[in-house]
């Protein structure tokens, strides 16, 4: 129990650390449920039923834009459906740990709102995808070219634009931590459009906080359910780590990595797409979406520990920003305990788990580091 003693002394509840080890655990089994049962399905229906479909799509449409918009609209709508039993688990899970505050009609309004804004967005991206894809042998670099766009522009609206659609934000209207924060964002260099109020617990118990957007959309943005249980000093300490990932860089590189994965994947797609489709009898057309799916969800997989990994140090790096920038080690120590705390999150996994699933370090790990940075006078 020498694990439990620790997070003890650094002044986490042990009974709720045993629940966020169960939690965690129901999450990663259901998730790891949902991931073998999704690419199956993907296979299944790339081998049996996607070339059935676009065949019948095309005997009534004789326009191809019409067969790609149509497939495209079928394929997110039933991925949708078929997605539906495990979110619903994902939020039993979520109501049997008491973080879900929503009823099942409300959860299902924001499934349905998550399906109109994937499907706008596979309808803008895939549809002239496979156009392209037609038209030359280098569709992939073209593709990839306005996807990094793509990628760019939704990280530019997010705040104003995707966010609202299931959150009411306002303007943080306590004056000391608006000062605070505003000092803040001057001491470290960035620049901010003001700070809101997210409109989370009707849904959530969860707290967060961080910055959203680039260049003239970026903005403070801290949950309600963080405003009503922590001090100002801890929700500084806390948003100068997130301050500290746009200090560095971390997003613009977070965006480059994103587009060099999308660069990769799409080259890879190209090379073995063909060997895939051939042998099944199918064509370079909107038919090969499970299998261009497939093989990119499959590199996302191999990368995933590698990519962790890199922001396991970011997020370190950040703390230390906060540390340096703020000098109060026990308002941040305090902020991520309670954080940890409140979120369920598992203060000290496995190695093997936080190898393989964690994008942050354990929270024992963080708060300890915190806790023992020497506070200057």
């Amino acid at each position: 129990m020498k694990i439990e003693e620790e997070l003890k002394d650094y002044g986490f509840d042990v009974p709720t650390y045993r629940w966020a080890k169960r939690y965690e655990k129901d999450s990663l089994k259901l998730g790891l449920v949902e991931s073998f049962l999704s690419v199956a399905a993907l296979a299944a229906f790339g081998i049996w039923g996607s070339d059935r479909l676009y065949r019948v799509l095309s005997g009534f449409f004789p326009c191809p834009w019409g067969v790609r918009i149509l497939y495209i609209a079928i394929f997110v709508v039933g991925a949708f459906i078929l997605g539906l039993p495990g979110g619903w688990g994902s939020y039993r899970i979520e109501r049997a740990y008491k973080l879900s505050r929503q009823s099942l009609n409300d959860w299902f309004g924001d499934q349905v709102k998550s399906l109109g804004v994937t499907l706008t967005l596979s309808l803008i991206t895939l549809v002239p995808l496979f156009w392209v894809m037609r038209a030359t042998t280098l569709w992939w670099v073209w593709s990839w070219i306005v996807g990094t766009g793509v990628i760019v522009f939704i990280s530019f609206i997010s705040p104003t634009v995707l966010m609202p659609i299931f959150y009411n934000f306002e303007e943080i209207d306590d004056e000391g931590l608006i000062e605070r924060l505003t000092g803040l964002a001057d001491r470290s260099g960035v620049d901010v459009i003001g700070a809101f109020r997210m409109d989370a617990g009707e849904k959530t118990k969860k707290a967060t906080g961080g910055l959203t957007g680039i260049g003239s959309s970026r903005r403070i943005i801290i949950s309600d359910t963080m405003l009503e249980n922590y001090s100002n000093e801890e929700i500084e300490a806390v948003m100068a780590h997130e301050m500290g990932h746009h200090k560095h860089g971390d997003i613009w590189v977070l965006l480059i990595e994103q587009s060099l994965s999308l660069l990769l994947g799409l080259f890879l797609v190209s090379l073995f797409l063909g060997k895939i489709l051939v042998p099944l009898g199918l064509g370079l057309n909107v038919s090969s979406l499970p299998f261009l799916l497939g093989l990119i969800g499959l590199l996302e997989a191999l990368v995933s520990p590698l990519r962790n990994y890199v922001s396991r140090l970011r997020e370190r790096q950040a703390d230390e920003f906060s540390l340096r920038t703020v000098n109060n080690p026990a308002a941040l120590g305090d902020g991520l305990v309670k954080l940890s705390q409140q979120n369920l999150g598992n203060p000290a996994p496995t190695k093997l788990v936080e190898l393989l699933f964690h994008d942050h370090p354990a929270g024992l790990s963080r708060a300890r580091r915190a806790y023992q940075w020497p506070e200057r006078e």
